[in-house]
C-alpha cells in the first residue's frame, strides 16, 4: 500500500515540478527598452528568471527585473521580483492586490479569442481597469533555430478614466516582443 502511494506522491510531485519548468526556465534573460520617468533617457531593462518559489499553491518562477518602470511592477528600490507559473500552455503572473494569479499570456489562443490581464491597482495607483488582449492573427516565425507561434494582438482598455489601445506580437516560448507586461496603455 505504500509503494503505490509513494509512487503517486513522487508522479505528482514531478509533474509539478516539469510544470514549472516550462516557462522562464532559470537564467533566462528578456531585455527591453526603458524610458525613465518623465526624463529623455532612454535605456535596457533586463529581466532574469532568478529561481522558484510556491505561492498559493503553486511552483513559480522568480523573475527579476533590474529597474522598476512603467511596464513592470514595481517597489521600492529599483530591483523587482515578481511571479509567474505556466500551465496548460498558459502563462499566469501572481498579482498580489488580489492575492491571485491572472493569465498573462495564453499561447492556447486563436484567431478572435481573448483574455483579460489585470495589473495590479498598487503599482499605478488608479482605479482596478482589466487589460483586454484580443488575438488577430497567429503565425509562425523562425527564431534562435526554432519555429516558434507568434500571436498579433491588440492590447486595449476602456475604463476607469482610461482609453487605449496598442498592437503588439506575443511569440511563444519568449512574451510579448515590447513589454513584459502590458503596461504602456495606461
Amino acid at each position: 500500500m505504500k509503494t503505490p502511494l509513494l509512487s503517486l506522491f513522487v508522479l505528482f510531485t514531478f509533474q509539478t515540478f516539469i510544470n514549472a519548468q516550462n516557462w522562464a526556465p532559470v537564467g533566462a534573460k528578456w531585455t527591453y527598452t526603458y524610458t525613465k520617468f518623465w526624463s529623455p533617457e532612454i535605456s535596457y531593462n533586463i529581466v532574469e528568471s532568478v529561481g522558484d518559489t510556491t505561492i498559493n499553491g503553486k511552483s513559480c518562477r522568480i523573475l527579476r527585473s533590474e529597474k522598476e518602470a512603467c511596464d513592470m511592477p514595481w517597489e521600492d528600490g529599483n530591483q523587482v521580483d515578481f511571479y509567474m507559473y505556466d500551465e496548460n500552455d498558459t502563462v499566469y503572473y501572481y498579482n498580489p492586490d488580489l492575492n491571485d494569479f491572472t493569465i498573462l499570456y495564453d499561447f492556447n489562443a486563436q484567431v478572435g479569442d481573448e483574455w483579460i490581464t489585470e495589473m495590479p491597482q498598487s503599482q499605478f495607483n488608479v482605479a482596478d481597469v482589466p487589460v483586454f488582449v484580443r488575438v488577430d492573427s497567429v503565425g509562425i516565425v523562425a527564431a534562435a533555430g526554432m519555429d516558434l507561434k507568434i500571436w498579433h494582438v491588440t492590447y486595449y482598455v476602456n475604463g476607469g478614466g482610461f482609453q487605449n489601445q496598442y498592437k503588439s506580437a506575443i511569440v511563444e516560448k519568449w512574451g510579448d516582443l515590447q513589454s513584459f507586461f502590458t503596461i504602456r496603455l495606461i
